[in-house]
């Protein structure tokens, strides 16, 4: 029993050792090409986003359009008794059934996405992304999965100018 005792404590040790090694970076089983997204639909479209750009999913609420914005900007609405401006990456006929998607960094809200539906999270291993195909989106993506979800990028997101309609 002393024996088993010892051998187990010894695979235990072994197994604890193996896991506290650091991964390196070139490592293709690293958690670096792991990335956790959100997919959500505007209109029969299915996207995905980094979980770790989301900062909060709520009803879209009250949002004001913004007459003279140019695109990707729809209008602004009132977050957490700050003005939040709001993005729609399609025409936005209703937003009362609409959902924001609050994208930001360090839990600070930067931008508001009208989105129709939210639908799940799940793991995306970056290495298994396609490239978009050409259309406008193509330089807000970080890949096609392979059923098909359109993998944003949220800082090219943040950071791209509005386009001149």
């Amino acid at each position: 029993m002393e024996r088993e005792t010892s051998v187990s404590q010894a695979i235990l040790s072994e197994r604890a050792r193996v896991l506290a090694i650091p991964l390196l970076e070139d490592d293709q089983f690293t958690a670096g090409d792991d990335l956790d997204i959100m997919i959500f639909t505007i209109g029969d479209e299915r996207l995905g986003l980094p979980l770790s750009s989301i900062v909060a999913i709520a009803p879209a609420g009250a949002v004001t359009p913004l007459p003279l914005g140019v695109a990707p900007v729809y209008g602004v609405t009132a977050w957490r008794g700050r003005p939040l401006t709001v993005l729609a990456l399609a025409a936005m006929r209703n937003t009362g059934n609409a959902n924001l998607i609050v994208l930001g960094n360090d839990q600070r809200a930067a931008v508001g996405l009208l989105v129709d539906a939210v639908e799940e999270t799940r793991p995306v291993a970056r290495s298994g992304l396609s490239a978009a195909h050409p259309g406008p989106r193509r330089e807000l993506a970080i890949g096609l999965t392979d059923d098909g979800v359109l993998v944003l990028d949220a800082e090219t997101l943040l950071h791209t100018p509005p386009r001149e309609s």
